[in-house]
């Protein structure tokens, strides 16, 4: 591609006002003469790229507000990861603080504006690569840039809009959806969540379709195992069951490289360091490039007892009673003993962002148990606990709503910490059978802070309205009052106690 106009390009991307969050930024691509063009852009311009010194922003903040989080070490140091998630996990009306404040590094009110840039990269790529119809990298590029505009969309249908709900998704409000690259001199109101999931569906299919066969070299790209990953997710979230385990099977029944780690005969840190890379058997797709908020002499987070509670005593290698464990260390600090989830660090490969081979086995376990297809269900879990657990116990009696209920508890003991127990509440509290709805309590104790110190609750979902993100201040300023907010309540503490 010409340099010049690649750097152009992408430097206009990142530095555009953020008024401009739907525009295609007029982006003339007459320079691009070769899809080979194309597909530097795409990796340079539609895919997340993050790393330690790059980073384009964070969606941290999704872990801070589920029930697997009991605290954060919170200061008015503006470095400090914490800082910028204190909102968000006490739940406020407007949880972004500006990273015009402090650090630029964590910039939580970016995200809207980014999820826009990139998809208005996709949509580019959409419209030029017809220009090379028949080449031999047409099918891979466009199919790339599809998955990557439904992956972005599916995302911030379930940050900013309702929790799909097969009976009222027509009428629930998600968020605008622009597939086009002219640009409009107009202002955007929301899609409804029945449109956004049909729009993010199709692209799934249409890039499934696209990229049938291929596989590619590294999990920073997508091939067709995370086309049908995207697909089995979205299912999942709509309930359409029957085709999740289609998806699921197509991709168990033919793993390629992926296979499930065996943590009966692997170290604590053995696992770790094969799980820090992007050659990592588990990893199907990754979208970032590590997860920062740890720290090595203190703590920055701490597990809820209530997750630690979930783990089989003794047998489970993901927690460890009063030890190190697979997932979690276990710490002491400030005369205090708890355990933080191990996160990757640097420059190591991530799944949260992305697809796990994992959440194969989960989504088609659960799917199946909603269908009451008990033994597919049973059967599938038992291949995933039996990597997971030193002599697992017997789950053959399990049935109905305690077998759906297990698959649920399954899935937050091995998909904790990322970014999937926030979207799992929502659709738990619409499921079609067995619905569940459930309060958060957060206890906030911390010196010199804007906060009250005390207990801060979040009530079932659709009495609070919690559960759906504000949108940042310039959106709304920017659409001049036709992008209509998600309102949400005052917050205050239940208790100066925190009984």
């Amino acid at each position: 591609m010409n340099k010049i106009y690649l750097f152009l390009v992408l430097l206009f991307l990142g530095t555009t006002s953020c008024s401009d969050f739907l525009e295609e930024y007029s982006q003339n691509l007459s320079y691009v003469n070769t899809i080979d063009d194309l597909d530097e852009l795409l990796m340079g311009g539609a895919y997340w790229m993050q790393t330690k010194s790059s980073i384009d922003f964070y969606l941290y903040y999704l872990n801070t507000m589920d029930d697997d989080i009991a605290s954060i070490n919170i200061s008015h140091n503006v470095k400090s990861p914490g800082y910028y998630m204190r909102h968000f996990y006490t739940w406020q009306e407007y949880s972004y603080i500006s990273n015009d404040e402090g650090d630029k590094t964590w910039g939580v009110d970016a995200a809207w504006a980014k999820f826009y840039e990139k998809i208005a990269v996709c949509n580019s790529i959409l419209v030029d690569i017809e220009r090379f119809t028949g080449e031999e990298k047409y099918n891979r590029v466009k199919g790339e840039a599809l998955f990557l505009r439904a992956f972005y969309y599916l995302y911030m249908v379930n940050m900013w809009g309702e929790p799909y709900d097969k009976d009222i998704a027509t009428t629930q409000s998600g968020v605008p959806i622009k597939t086009f690259s002219e640009v409009e001199d107009k202002d955007y109101s929301r899609n409804t969540v029945a449109e956004c999931y049909e729009q993010i569906v199709k692209d799934a299919k249409a890039a499934l379709n696209y990229l049938k066969g291929v596989t590619p070299s590294s999990a920073k790209r997508v091939g067709e195992q995370a086309a049908r990953a995207l697909l089995a997710r979205t299912y999942l979230y709509m309930g359409e069951y029957a085709s999740v385990i289609q998806q699921c099977d197509s991709i168990l029944n033919s793993p390629k490289m992926l296979a499930l780690m065996d943590m009966n005969t692997m170290s604590v840190s053995d696992y770790e360091d094969a799980t820090t890379h992007v050659g990592s058997s588990e990893l199907i797709f990754t979208g970032s490039m590590g997860q920062s908020w740890r720290s090595t002499s203190g703590y920055r987070f701490t597990v809820s007892e209530d997750l630690v509670s979930c783990y089989e005593e003794g047998g489970d290698w993901r927690f460890r009673l009063n030890k190190q464990s697979h997932f979690f260390s276990y710490k002491t600090a400030k005369g205090k003993t708890f355990y933080t989830r191990w996160l990757m660090d640097g420059n190591q490969e991530w799944i949260g962002f992305g697809f796990g081979y994992p959440e194969i086995y989960l989504n088609k376990a659960e799917a199946a148990a909603m269908l009451g297809r008990n033994e597919e269900a049973i059967s599938t879990l038992e291949k995933l606990r039996e990597t997971r657990i030193e002599n697992p116990a017997s789950i053959r009696g399990l049935s109905g709503e305690s077998l759906v209920k297990f698959t649920r508890k399954e899935r937050r003991r091995e998909l904790c910490f990322s970014y999937h127990r926030w979207f799992d509440l929502r659709r738990y509290a619409v499921a079609p059978q067995y619905p569940e709805a459930i309060t958060i309590k957060h206890k906030w104790d911390a010196d010199d802070s804007d906060l009250e110190n005390g207990t801060y609750v979040l009530k079932p979902y659709p009495e609070d309205g919690g559960w759906v993100l504000p949108f940042p201040t310039y959106v709304l300023e920017d659409n001049h009052g036709v992008l209509v907010d998600n309102v949400r309540p005052a917050r205050r503490i239940e208790s100066s106690t925190g009984e």
